[in-house]
């Protein structure tokens, strides 16, 4: 414990905003993640619901699987067969439903994707700031000071290696959120897809 208190005391002041930041992006990742995890194997599940469905049992089906599997995935079929089950009225809904679900998780990624970015520029303004004391205290007071030209230099080296360690892994964090982000996206279009072929089979056996 002894240690870890040193290393902070190391970094300097800037260590605090690094650790407030390390500790809001691994709480953004862990509750972003496993949202758009559940949506995606929610919107799988959709998908073989509707595979093989009576046409006459579109609307009854997917508005009795929302009401048991709340979530986006849900919110999404129940809002597109709320009205009219004409193929176009379904689209149109369908599409207002994805404006409306979607985005946040965009927004949230940008936003985890800024923080990313921050910690290393955090951790250079500490090397920057270590490397300015250090060579201002060699300036003024010589070799003679090593104690507080070492303090500036371990405040540089510190910061810079707690920023990258903060931004390695929020990087692959980020990009696995955005694979995740890209597959909700697609199933939900595979969805789409599911319900507009079992509605067409609908409107074509009442054509009959």
């Amino acid at each position: 414990m002894n240690v870890l208190v040193d290393y902070f005391r190391a970094g300097g002041p800037l260590m605090v905003p690094l650790c407030v930041l390390c500790f809001t992006i691994y709480l953004w990742i862990l509750m972003l993640y496993p949202r758009l995890r559940r949506a995606c194997a929610v919107s799988r599940k959709m998908q073989g619901l509707l595979h093989g469905l009576a046409p006459g049992e579109v609307r009854e089906t997917v508005r009795a699987w929302a009401a048991d599997h709340p979530g986006l995935v849900a919110r999404v079929a129940q809002y597109a067969v709320g009205g009219s089950l004409e193929t176009g009225a379904v689209r149109d809904r369908l599409a207002e439903a994805r404006l409306a679900e979607v985005p946040p998780f965009q927004r949230e990624l940008a936003i985890l994707r800024g923080m990313v970015a921050a910690a290393p520029l955090l951790g250079l303004l500490g090397t920057v700031k270590g490397m300015i004391a250090g060579f201002f205290i060699l300036s003024t007071r010589g070799a003679a000071s090593i104690d507080l030209l070492s303090h500036g230099i371990s405040e540089a080296l510190v910061t810079t290696q707690v920023g990258l360690v903060v931004a390695l892994p929020g990087f692959a964090a980020a990009y696995a959120i955005a694979r995740r982000l890209r597959e909700l996206e697609v199933t939900l279009d595979r969805f789409e897809s599911h319900l507009m072929t079992s509605l067409s089979g609908r409107w074509a056996e009442e054509g009959t």
